[in-house]
């Protein structure tokens, strides 16, 4: 929907989007709360495993929006992260109930044909059902928001019982679940997910704006120029790799304008 255009303007650049699951479901008077109480859980996927390919940026993606001390100068919200090996599905399970954010950084599969088919993968390759994930429903009472900043988390296909609508992502909603998900809607770029994730939590930290607005101008500096890949790699002093985008000449490597960055970000549930 962001990426409607009426030949002069984006839809995005007008209005804030934000999509409801169930308004049964969407709970809006429980609020994120200030950057110290909103503690984040990281867990990430880097490196090819189990067939699926490296995701070199992820790391650095947690890295820029976690501070696991007091002397990380990087990171924005206070939390661990759990990188490769230590991501696993006990560590979900063990560590989720402590944290108000679920940061998960890897690749993920929406089959929305085949009921329970759907999955992550966790830090050894491995699926992390949505059979697994349904089950950790007293664990996720304490989370507010659920980020899934991997490929095709929100996704829908032809509705199986209802849930499958919004692919992955549904599965984290709903009664003594988060209130909230951020998901992506096709296979995303992994060097500007990571910096729009950074923008994101920056909007957010300042405490002014809603979730969804943030996310709004997490993505109107992207399409703007005001954050580029340049500028993010700088900050984190890392080299910046090459990055090709078919059909979207006008788009260089180091500016992320064309909607196949920005525009496949969807908060679903509780906007504000």
């Amino acid at each position: 929907m962001a990426a409607l255009h009426d030949g002069e303007q984006y839809l995005l650049e007008k209005y804030t989007v934000s999509t409801v699951l169930s308004a049964a479901l969407t709970d809006t008077t429980d609020r994120l709360g200030d950057v110290a109480s909103a503690n984040t859980l990281g867990l990430g996927l880097d490196i090819a495993k189990g067939g699926f390919s490296a995701l070199p940026n992820v790391r650095e993606e947690l890295q820029s929006v976690i501070r696991e001390d007091e002397n990380d100068t990087t990171g924005i919200y206070p939390g661990r992260v759990f990188m490769n090996e230590s991501f696993t599905f006990n560590t979900l399970s063990e560590q989720v109930r402590r944290y108000r954010i679920l940061h998960i950084a890897t690749h993920a599969e929406f089959v929305p044909t085949i009921k329970d088919a759907s999955y992550l993968v966790d830090g050894n390759g491995q699926q992390l059902t949505i059979d697994q994930i349904g089950s950790l429903d007293t664990q996720f009472n304490n989370l507010h928001l659920v980020i899934l900043s991997a490929c095709q988390t929100a996704l829908g296909g032809e509705s199986l019982d209802g849930t499958e609508i919004a692919g992955v992502s549904s599965y984290f909603l709903g009664k003594n679940k988060a209130e909230a998900v951020l998901a992506t809607l096709w296979r995303v770029d992994d060097a500007g997910t990571s910096l729009l994730m950074q923008r994101f939590y920056e909007f957010m930290a300042t405490g002014k704006l809603t979730k969804a607005e943030a996310l709004r101008q997490a993505q109107l500096s992207l399409l703007n120029g005001e954050a580029t890949l340049d500028q993010r790699f700088d900050k984190l002093g890392i080299e910046r790799g090459g990055l090709v985008l078919e059909n979207a000449s006008n788009s260089s490597p180091a500016t992320l304008e064309h909607p196949y960055y920005w525009a496949p970000f969807i908060l679903i549930g509780n906007s504000l």
